[in-house]
């Protein structure tokens, strides 16, 4: 499983760990995360986590962002295969809710 490394032009993300523990990239460096641990990233900062230990659980709070909830609803349907898109519709996606993707070696 990969970071999924993005970025966000107006989005401040907050995430803490429920349980478990996460690697995360923040800003061209690794950290790991462990239970109650709480990460603040602010807009145009590359970021990305994936859990290092299974079960684990985040909390995101997101601000600055006008409907995330139908961001994640609308990714489950991509994921589940309802809703199919090309690759170029998928970064249009991603975009049109502030999620600009960056391959790893680009940081």
């Amino acid at each position: 499983m990969s970071h999924n490394l993005h970025y966000h032009k107006k989005m401040t993300e907050l995430f803490t760990v429920t349980k478990g523990e996460f690697y995360f990239i923040l800003d061209k460096k690794e950290y790991i995360l462990q239970e109650d641990d709480t990460a603040i990233i602010p807009p145009m900062i590359v970021h990305g986590f994936k859990p290092k230990l299974p079960n684990s659980r985040l909390q995101f709070i997101f601000t600055n962002t006008d409907d995330r909830e139908n961001f994640f609803t609308n990714l489950a349907k991509i994921i589940n295969g309802e809703t199919v898109l090309s690759e170029d519709e998928l970064e249009a996606f991603y975009n049109s809710h502030d999620q600009y993707s960056i391959k790893r070696e680009d940081i």
